[in-house]
C-alpha cells in the first residue's frame, strides 16, 4: 500500500501500469479516478504537506505542467487541448522556446524547425522473425558432478571454474592442483635481465 501511494507521487505516466491498478494496491476507492487533481485530493486525505513544495514559481509552473501532463494520460484527453496550458506553464518557468514548439501544430513549428512532437504513430521498424531453437538452452554445469547450476559457486583461485555446492569445490583436486600450481607460477616474481 505504500508503495502504491508512493508510486502515485510520481508522474502518472511513468507507472508502466493502469492508474486504476495503482489505486487499487493503494487501497484507494476508484472515485480518484473523477477526482480533477488526484494528487491534492491525496494529500488532503492523509493530512500531511507535500514532501517537495515548490520553492520558486518556476517549480511551481513545472509541477503544473508535471500535473497537467498526468491528467492527459489519465482521462485519456486530447494533447491538442492541454497544448495552450502547458506552453503557458514553459513560458511560466521560463522555457520560451519549448513553449512555442509545444504551442505549435504540426509541421507549422514557429521555429523553423520540424516538430519533435507528432500525433501520428511510429511505424515500427521491420522486425526480425524469431528464432527457433531446437536444443534445449544450456545451463552452467558443476566442474565435478556435472548437475546443472542455477546460481554457481566459482573457484576461489582462478574464477573459471563454477561448482554448486561446497562439497562439489572440495572434491575436485585436479583442478585445485592446476590452479594452486598456476598462481604459483603467476605470483613468482620473474624478471628478464637484458645486457646493457
Amino acid at each position: 500500500r505504500t508503495l502504491a501511494l508512493a508510486a502515485l507521487e510520481a508522474p502518472l505516466w511513468s507507472l508502466g501500469v493502469p492508474v486504476r491498478t495503482v489505486l487499487a494496491a493503494a487501497g484507494l476507492d476508484c472515485d480518484y479516478e473523477r477526482v480533477p487533481n488526484l494528487r491534492t485530493a491525496l494529500r488532503a486525505q492523509q493530512a500531511a504537506p507535500p514532501l517537495h513544495a515548490p520553492q520558486s514559481e518556476r517549480e511551481e509552473a513545472l509541477t503544473d505542467l508535471a500535473d497537467m501532463l498526468d491528467d492527459v494520460v489519465r482521462f485519456g484527453t486530447s494533447w491538442d487541448a492541454a497544448r495552450p496550458a502547458a506552453a503557458a506553464a514553459l513560458s511560466r518557468a521560463g522555457y520560451a522556446a519549448e513553449a512555442l514548439e509545444v504551442s505549435a501544430r504540426d509541421g507549422e513549428s514557429d521555429l523553423g524547425e520540424s516538430p519533435i512532437i507528432s500525433h501520428a504513430e511510429a511505424a515500427l521498424p521491420a522486425l526480425v522473425a524469431a528464432a527457433s531453437v531446437d536444443t534445449a538452452v544450456d545451463f552452467l554445469r558443476c566442474a565435478r558432478c556435472q548437475q546443472p547450476v542455477s546460481t554457481p559457486l566459482l573457484c576461489g583461485g582462478c574464477h573459471g571454474v563454477s561448482y554448486c555446492s561446497v562439497a562439489c569445490q572440495q572434491l575436485d583436486k585436479v583442478h585445485h592442483k592446476e590452479c594452486t600450481s598456476y598462481q604459483r607460477y603467476v605470483q613468482r616474481d620473474v624478471r628478464v635481465r637484458l645486457p646493457s
